[in-house]
């Protein structure tokens, strides 16, 4: 188990390093005036991107644990996604709004919570409807 999730956060991180290369990007691209950041920061930015991926990946695994319910791990989840977000933004130093960034972080959250929820309960409906057929 340890090793699937070593394994899930490491692709987690992949996909944090990239999103947060993908909004520098983007906000290079759209910003008003030219900005230039020091390595240090930009280092900051790469390792809270990966901080994060890397949680959101490794606890991912508390979905796959038939122990707890779908409800404690969902809670589980999202505070332990919560805090290390709330951290690293600090670290990165976003100077970021906590009451909007919380709201849209829950939002969005709860958005991708939904899609992937609806998206297993019909791979599980299609394969238990397979075995019915069996």
């Amino acid at each position: 188990m340890l090793k699937r999730m070593l394994f899930r956060g490491l692709q987690g991180s992949i996909i944090g390093v990239f999103i947060i290369q993908f909004i520098g990007v983007f906000m290079m691209l759209y910003s008003v005036e030219s900005t230039l950041h020091s390595s240090e920061f930009l280092i900051n930015q790469n390792i809270s991107g990966a901080t994060i991926g890397f949680v959101f990946g490794a606890l991912n695994i508390l979905f796959v644990n038939d122990k707890i319910g779908l409800l404690v791990a969902t809670v589980l989840h999202f505070l332990g996604v919560s805090i290390v977000f709330t951290l690293c933004s600090e670290f990165a130093d976003w100077n970021i709004n906590l009451p909007l960034a919380g709201t849209i972080f829950i939002i969005t959250y709860l958005n991708i919570w939904l899609v992937c929820y609806l998206h297993w309960k019909k791979s599980i409906s299609a394969i238990n409807k397979k075995l019915n057929n069996i």
